[in-house]
């Protein structure tokens, strides 16, 4: 089995409305940071097979992604 790869894109890291988090994607998946300590969000990362891209609500700490579709 081949790993897919991403294509980063600027920017890397797209903080929350209110800057307490930040996030990035990584190979089928998402991770996301609290700036008070600069570690994983409850320490998980987020599965999400496929996901291209991502973006913060401007208003919420809501997060909305992009999936590629992959065998219809």
């Amino acid at each position: 089995s081949v790993e897919r790869s991403i294509n980063l894109q600027w920017p890397y890291f797209r903080w929350n409305n209110d800057d307490r988090y930040f996030a990035r994607l990584s190979t089928d998946s998402l991770l996301v940071y609290d700036t008070e300590s600069f570690t994983l969000l409850e320490k998980k990362v987020i599965k999400i097979p496929h996901i291209m891209d991502f973006e913060w609500s401007p208003s919420n700490n809501y997060i909305s992604y992009w999936v590629a579709e992959h065998k219809n």
